[in-house]
């Protein structure tokens, strides 16, 4: 019987340990691993990891891991919450810079673990990571986007009814409206009542939450209720599961465009009446000059025909 239970423990930690190498081999096959020992030196690393930051194995191997990371990185709060874990013997995950071998940026997303040894003590930390380099450098890009468009451009968010969600400072301004003022209110209050009980307006929303892009410029009103000319995008806004669930507009102001614009239409359209009155006017002195040319014409005529009386004295002379 005793044969017999050890038998079966020893089946079972078979078993088991079967399974773990089966776990370590996937992972090393799809994953970035590194290990260091307690000094923080490389002592195994596998392709993937190597590949990752431009070298072989066998040139990483032996190397201190502070030769492979940007040395301001002993600065930062992720590399002092590693350490404290590593003393503490608490596995970590975070996102890590190292340096690539031609000296750019590598972002890694890893899970560090302490290993000890038989006696408790720290035998080696290992690490599984995901290169996630792209994904960084691709939010941060679109992180400066949208940081430049809060910087240049009114914006303001919608939910799918109308009302706002919030709105930066210079749509605010803009619009003569605090945050707190404008959120939860309606769209409505940026517009002319005869505007929004309008079917055209219904259509505008109804246009939204079909999830179609509208642009074009708005007349809208501002707190005080003057008249404020928007160029916007109406941009609708899915969420992680490819869900309508807001709309977020971009906006430039251009009342002073419109104001100049009207200026020019109006002085066009003065312009135009006045030549129409100057036609007018031409046309009818070329009548006036007309008619007196031709009765010029006639009294020249009439002063060249000798009077009847004259030419009945000249042939009796007295």
């Amino acid at each position: 019987m005793f044969n017999t239970k050890i038998k079966h423990q020893l089946q079972s930690q078979s078993a088991e340990l079967s399974e773990l190498r089966q776990l370590r081999d996937g992972l090393d096959r799809e994953m970035l691993m590194l290990s260091i020992n307690s000094s923080f030196e490389i002592i195994a690393c596998n392709e993937n990891f190597a590949k990752a930051l431009g070298y072989t194995q066998d040139q990483l191997l032996g190397r201190a891991m502070a030769q492979i990371v940007p040395q301001y990185v002993s600065k930062l709060p992720c590399f002092h919450n590693f350490r404290a874990a590593v003393a503490a013997g608490r596995s970590i995950t975070d996102d890590y810079r190292y340096l690539h071998a031609d000296g750019s940026l590598v972002w890694l997303h890893a899970h560090w673990r302490p290993i000890t040894d038989a006696t408790g003590q720290l035998s080696h930390v290992t690490c599984y990571a995901t290169n996630i380099t792209t994904r960084v450098e691709k939010a941060s890009e679109n992180t400066s986007f949208i940081d430049a468009l809060l910087r240049s451009t009114a914006v303001i968010e919608f939910d799918l009814a109308g009302h706002v969600l919030k709105a930066n400072d210079q749509f605010l301004h803009a619009m003569g409206y605090s945050l707190e003022q404008a959120k939860g209110s309606h769209h409505r209050i940026f517009c002319k009542p005869e505007e929004t009980s309008s079917q055209q307006y219904k259509d505008f929303w109804a246009t939204l939450n079909r999830g179609e892009f509208v642009a074009g410029r708005f007349e809208r009103v501002d707190s005080r209720g003057q008249t404020v000319w928007l160029e916007a995008t109406y941009n609708p806004v899915y969420d992680t599961e490819g869900n309508l669930c807001k709309v977020v507009k971009f906006a430039t102001v251009v009342s002073d465009q419109v104001a100049r614009e009207q200026e020019v239409s109006g002085a066009a359209h003065t312009a135009f009446e006045i030549s129409q009155q100057t036609d007018v006017t031409a046309q009818r002195g070329a009548v006036v000059v007309n008619d007196t040319m031709h009765t010029m014409r006639k009294i020249a005529v009439d002063m060249q025909a000798p009077p009847a009386g004259w030419r009945r004295s000249a042939s009796n002379p007295c």
